[in-house]
């Protein structure tokens, strides 16, 4: 058997398709270092421009971190031409997120990570979006870091009934959107008013399609959970990326009797307010670093909807279970949690949404917290030097 299946001609094209897709990964990998390193330089002369010409001498300059590089490296340099203040936004370790692309063993990470530490330490203050990332931060770069939750914009709201029914309509009319058609659950939507109990939930996930985001726990739940919800689910899932025609056809051979599933791409101006129409999201997302929090679950409770989000270390800062969300840590856990969800009377539903609604805007925490670490900072500020003026 081993012998009819090393000439198969079928099984040896496999072979060789799979040995050509090594190769280029490989090659990826030998040439990444020339892309970084033009990537690099081009980015430093913009903002090298940008900062010591374009703009006046700014008294603070606030980067945010990542990326790194070569972003630390430039505004450290121009601060102290300026002789203004560098203060450092850390939303992850840039090198982490290096390590993620190339292999956490690539001796680029262990430069970044000692980049990173090095100008990271020279600021003049720090933020961080978590109470992990600041004990880390200190124990590990010896940098003392406020926390600054990140928090959501006030664009992020629910949605008009109006605005919303115009929204759904557009995306039944547009060529875009294949799977959306007339006769699905999604045309329950656009033509059932909110508190119909007829209508169909809407649940949503926004993700990047890449490996990082197993798409396939929340694919398998949903198979899981169908047949067991006891109302109809439409599922959208928005955004672009490499796995999105893989996903796309495991999705359409699945056959599932209360859940519909749709891949979505929305322009910048309809996803506020898709996500104002959605009543649960799922969150795939895992840090890099464990370190940082998913932006989209905040968006994502901006629009006053619960959240499911897959467990890693910090997530509670963010997610509390029963209160604003469920986090799972498998796709079985997640099927229980839609089928507790999506019920017909959805009280867990309701009760996390009135939670939800009591979310912190973005500019009241900035106001809040950072503006006045700001003001006594810049209180301090001494003399300017000869060239502050340029």
């Amino acid at each position: 058997h081993v012998h009819n299946i090393s000439i198969n001609p079928q099984i040896k094209h496999l072979f060789a398709t799979l040995t050509l897709l090594t190769g280029l990964l490989m090659l990826r990998k030998l040439l990444f270092p020339l892309y970084a390193a033009l990537k690099v330089t081009i980015l430093l002369l913009r903002l090298l421009i940008t900062l010591l010409w374009v703009i006046p001498r700014p008294r603070a300059i606030l980067v945010q971190n990542p990326p790194s590089i070569p972003s630390l490296a430039v505004v450290w340099f121009v601060c102290k031409l300026r002789q203004s203040h560098m203060i450092i936004d850390w939303h992850n370790l840039g090198y982490t997120v290096l390590g993620y692309s190339i292999g956490q063993k690539h001796p680029l990470v262990w430069l970044s990570k000692v980049y990173e530490r090095f100008f990271g330490r020279l600021g003049s203050a720090h933020f961080c979006v978590t109470k992990a990332m600041s004990k880390w931060l200190k124990a590990e770069f010896g940098v003392e870091a406020m926390v600054l939750y990140d928090k959501p914009p006030s664009f992020f709201s629910r949605s008009p009934e109006r605005l919303e029914k115009d929204l759904f309509q557009r995306l039944l009319e547009s060529n875009k959107t294949k799977s959306i058609q007339p006769g699905t659950k999604f045309e329950e939507l656009a033509r059932r008013p909110r508190g119909d109990p007829r209508r169909p939930l809407l649940l949503v996930s926004s993700t990047s399609w890449t490996p990082d985001e197993d798409f396939g726990v929340l694919l398998r739940a949903l198979a899981a959970a169908d047949g067991r919800l006891g109302r109809p689910l439409v599922v959208c899932v928005t955004g672009k990326g490499p796995q999105k025609e893989m996903y796309e056809r495991l999705i359409g051979g699945m056959v599932l009797k209360d859940v519909e599933i749709h891949t979505l791409w929305l322009e910048p101006e309809d996803y506020p307010l898709f996500l104002g129409a959605c009543d649960l999201g799922v969150c795939l997302h895992k840090s890099t670093s464990g370190l940082d929090l998913p932006m989209k679950v905040l968006d994502m409770f901006g629009s006053g909807m619960p959240v499911c989000a897959v467990d890693f270390p910090c997530l509670d800062e963010l997610v509390v279970h029963d209160q604003n969300g469920l986090v799972f840590e498998n796709e079985a856990q997640l099927a229980l949690q839609l089928t507790l969800l999506v019920s017909d009377d959805a009280k867990l539903l309701r009760k996390m949404r009135e939670n939800v609604k009591a979310e912190v805007r973005w500019e009241e925490n900035w106001a809040a917290a950072a503006r006045p670490a700001l003001a006594r900072l810049l209180e301090e500020e001494g003399a300017a030097s000869p060239l502050a003026a340029w």
